[in-house]
C-alpha cells in the first residue's frame, strides 16, 4: 500500500476522455486523506509494471489500497477523474538538498519522496517531522555530509579531523534518528572501514 495524500496524477495526452456514468466526479485535495474512501481515475493507470487502461485506483484512510477494473467500483464510491491523464506511483527524487521552497514545487511535478543527501542536522530533522503539515514530499534524510578537515561543502558538512572524530560523528549523527549516513570526499581511506562498522552496528546505511 502507498500514501495517497499527494497522489500524482500527470503525463497528459491526446487520449479521449473516459465517459462517467452514475457517479459524481468530487473535488480532491491534499486533505482529503483525513478519512474516508475514494477512487481516482484516468485514462491510464501505471502501476509500477504495466500501463492499464479503464482502472481505478482506491484510497482508503489515506492509503491506497487497491488498484481494479472502474467498473467494479461499488456505487457511491466518491470518483476523482482526469480525462487525458495518467496515474503512476510518486516518484522519488534520492539526490536532494531540501528548502522548504521546494516542497510544492516538488509535489507539481509527481514527486512525493526526497531523499536530503546534505543538510543542518537540527534543521533537516524538524523538516522531516512536519513533512505531513505542508505540500511537501516525504523526507529521508541523512543529515550533515561528513567530511574531513577541509570540508568541500562547508555549509553542509560536519568537519572530522583524525579516525576516532569521524566515527564519533557516525555514532553522533545516527543516534539523532536519520535514516543514513554519507560519507564524502575529504576522508582518509583508512576512516572508512571504521565508519562504515559504526553505521551499520547503529542500523543505517552508509554510502
Amino acid at each position: 500500500s502507498l500514501p495517497a495524500s499527494k497522489l500524482a496524477s500527470g503525463c497528459r495526452s491526446a487520449a479521449a476522455p473516459l465517459p462517467l456514468t452514475r457517479r459524481k466526479r468530487t473535488r480532491m485535495n491534499h486533505d482529503i486523506s483525513v478519512g474516508g474512501r475514494f477512487a481516482c481515475t484516468a485514462a491510464r493507470v501505471f502501476d509500477g509494471e504495466r500501463t492499464l487502461a479503464d482502472h481505478a485506483v482506491v484510497v482508503e484512510k489515506g492509503v491506497v489500497s487497491a488498484i481494479v477494473p472502474r467498473r467494479s467500483l461499488p456505487d457511491g464510491v466518491p470518483l476523482w477523474h482526469e480525462p487525458d491523464s495518467t496515474i503512476l506511483p510518486g516518484l522519488i527524487d534520492t539526490h536532494v538538498h531540501f528548502m522548504r521552497w521546494q516542497g510544492p514545487l516538488f509535489l507539481a511535478h509527481g514527486v512525493t519522496t526526497v531523499r536530503d543527501v546534505g543538510n543542518s542536522l537540527e534543521w533537516i530533522l524538524a523538516r522531516r517531522r512536519e513533512w505531513k503539515q505542508n505540500l511537501w514530499p516525504r523526507i529521508l534524510c541523512v543529515g550533515p555530509v561528513l567530511d574531513g578537515a577541509k570540508p568541500y561543502h562547508t555549509i553542509v558538512s560536519r568537519r572530522c579531523t583524525d579516525a576516532d572524530d569521524a566515527v564519533a560523528a557516525v555514532r553522533e549523527t545516527a543516534a539523532a534518528g536519520v535514516d543514513g549516513i554519507k560519507l564524502y570526499v575529504g576522508l582518509k581511506p583508512e576512516w572508512l572501514t571504521p565508519m562504515a562498522r559504526e553505521g551499520h552496528a547503529a542500523g543505517c546505511r552508509v554510502s
